[in-house]
């Protein structure tokens, strides 16, 4: 069986991915992050985890093709709007590709929805960061995993923004610093330019941002605004806004996002 974690970016998928192996536990394996290229170039390695007894458990931000076997989805959505907020606020990017990563996140969903009934769980930002708790109980039904009121509490508890700002704290100033001068020296592009292969470097970023396999926290996961929802409406630029809401209307729409606001 394989679990994919495919959520939008910046919409609380590292938090699911990080409670559905939490959750399975012992009886599943963890095969991390996996970018855009290697779920369009490793078929074969999906079709022989969704067909296998075993449990895998994959985090990515792509959609997953129809695969024989036993494939189910946990995905998470937030306020478009918000999105690109954050996406300004991590990668420092233009306009230009900050809608190119929104369009990925529709198309994604697009992808999603189509799932058979059953395999598949959504999960909204808002209620990830307003109840938790909810959250917990839903993977928990999701998965066949029975939980006591006290366990999914303690879950709650141990992953809520206090906790894991705690968590990433500790770490974030140095790697935060080592981000910063990367962006000032653009050391990336020296060392391609170098002949160092990308798949290296690919990797050195993530141990660098804390990224690792996918599943632990860095301190990109929580902005300055503490996974609150509907900041956009200070921080989004006006024009980006209205851009946001003419091409994604009818998303935004459907997902209730246009609801008092």
């Amino acid at each position: 069986m394989l679990l994919v974690c495919n959520g939008m970016y910046r919409s609380g998928s590292t938090l699911q991915h990080k409670l559905v192996c939490r959750l399975i536990g012992a009886r599943g394996s963890n095969v991390g992050f996996w970018t855009s290229e290697e779920v369009a170039t490793k078929h074969s390695r999906l079709s022989l985890m969704a067909k296998d007894q075993n449990i895998y458990i994959l985090k990515t931000h792509s959609a997953i093709p129809r695969l024989p076997g036993s494939v189910r989805i946990i995905y998470s959505h937030r306020d478009l709007r918000d999105v690109a907020v954050s996406l300004y606020s991590k990668l420092e990017c233009s306009q230009e590709v900050m809608l190119s990563l929104l369009d990925e996140c529709v198309d994604v969903y697009k992808s999603n929805i189509d799932s058979p009934a059953g395999c598949i769980l959504v999960q909204s930002y808002e209620l990830l960061t307003s109840d938790l708790e909810s959250c917990v109980q839903q993977l928990a039904h999701f998965l066949g995993i029975d939980l006591s009121a006290r366990e999914m509490e303690l879950l709650a508890k141990e992953y809520s923004i206090d906790s894991v700002s705690k968590q990433v704290g500790k770490e974030s100033g140095i790697r935060a610093t080592i981000v910063g001068l990367n962006r000032r020296f653009n050391f990336g592009r020296k060392l391609k330019t170098a002949g160092v292969p990308s798949s290296w470097t690919s990797y050195m970023r993530r141990v660098v941002q804390g990224e690792g396999d996918g599943s632990s926290f860095h301190f990109n996961h929580i902005s300055k605004h503490r996974g609150r929802s509907g900041v956009w409406r200070d921080a989004l630029d006006s024009r980006d806004a209205e851009i946001i809401n003419k091409k994604y209307g009818t998303w935004l729409a459907t997902m209730g996002y246009f609801e008092g606001g």
